[in-house]
């Protein structure tokens, strides 16, 4: 069955102060640009929730995705919780199917290793802006983390866990058979579906019709759910990898935070626990640092750019590079630069001092709106 004849069943529509219903017409995408760029608006129209229950609708979407020595993908997409979805697009005239089910799974197994932040070069190398800052402006969920999310894709990526769409305008027999074989005959840890997107017209109206098929004995394991900590459980994660001068060193983190962070608190993750410091600002809170369970102090520089700007993110930058436990840092603060607490800080209560003034100093800049 053509999907976009619906055999045996007809789409009628009228508005409210019509009488009769009138028949809505099939109407074909001129090119596979067109579907694409469909999706890409708006990725919510690939019904993840319904290949997995437990799965958000995608989010964000980046066309042309390159894909290191292999080429372009149409979309890679990723939900608010760090799903990723690799998105091939083809029409119903193209006859050769194998070519985009060999594609999907070639953008798969390169992107199956690579770290996050390879990811992430290869988004602005398109869309100039950092994947967790094109998120935190689709997310509409105020509580979304972002540290959180990069662990997810992380996982995703290590794991190999992703969501393969082949869109198309039909679903033939041959992707049926295909798609079932590889979903019901193994426990893959991805899935792969197909996205058949129907496509209606009457006079100025249009209608979409998407149906998916991903037929599954059990789908890919979820990205790590998230858990809370609290106060026991971090420190208790910190005595079982941590020498006793950097759980000092931490508990005075966690002491200082309290007072002096517009928002400090325990963060969410399976295996890692952070603490996480946030100073308020006009635009919404500025993520500055993070310490965690396994014994690193992470720079949020790449959440604290855009509303900081360059100007004053170089001068703490500059701040942080004269204390000598934080010298060795990238000098591009377009990245999360991390340390070491036991290497660098544990045995130097100096140079927590100096960080702490540094911390308090960006502070009252931007209290002052002079942090510009």
């Amino acid at each position: 069955m053509r999907t976009g004849e619906h055999k045996g069943m007809r789409i009628l529509i009228r508005s409210k102060s019509a009488e009769l219903w009138e028949a809505v017409g099939a109407t074909r995408f001129s090119a596979e640009a067109e579907l694409q760029g469909l999706l890409s608006e708006d990725p919510s129209l690939i019904p993840l929730p319904e290949i997995q229950n437990s799965t958000p609708p995608l989010a964000v979407a980046v066309t042309e995705f390159p894909i290191p020595g292999v080429g372009n993908a149409d979309i890679v997409a990723f939900t608010p919780r760090g799903d990723v979805a690799v998105v091939e697009c083809k029409l119903a005239r193209n006859t050769d199917k194998r070519r985009v089910i060999a594609q999907v799974f070639d953008y798969a197994s390169v992107l199956w290793g690579i770290t996050y932040e390879e990811l992430d070069s290869c988004i602005q190398r398109v869309r100039s802006d950092k994947l967790a800052d094109l998120m935190r402006e689709a997310s509409d969920d105020p509580t979304w983390d972002e540290s959180v999310f990069r662990r997810n894709v992380a996982s995703s990526l290590s794991s190999g866990n992703f969501f393969l769409v082949i869109a198309v305008d039909e679903i033939d027999d041959n992707l049926r058979r295909f798609v079932s074989y590889l979903n019901l005959t193994g426990k893959p840890g991805f899935t792969l579906a197909v996205l058949a997107m129907g496509r209606f017209q009457n006079g100025v109206s249009e209608v979409l019709v998407p149906q998916i098929y991903a037929p599954q004995m059990s789908g890919p394991s979820s990205p790590p759910e998230t858990s809370q900590w609290d106060e026991e459980r971090f420190f208790s994660a910190c005595e079982v990898r941590l020498t006793p001068a950097s759980m000092d060193l931490l508990r005075d983190i966690y002491a200082w935070g309290r007072e002096s962070a517009d928002r400090f608190g325990f963060g969410q993750g399976m295996t890692i626990g952070s603490l996480n410091y946030y100073i308020e600002h006009p635009e919404r809170e500025i993520y500055i640092f993070q310490a965690t369970t396994d014994g690193f102090i992470f720079l949020q520089y790449g959440f604290m750019i855009k509303p900081l700007g360059k100007n004053a993110l170089q001068r703490f930058h500059n701040a942080l590079r004269l204390i000598p436990s934080f010298a060795n840092i990238p000098e591009d603060f377009s990245k999360y630069p991390g340390i070491r607490i036991e290497e660098h800080l544990a045995n130097h209560p100096e140079d927590m001092e100096r960080f702490k003034s540094a911390v308090e100093s960006l502070q009252r800049e931007v209290k002052a709106g002079t942090a510009k």
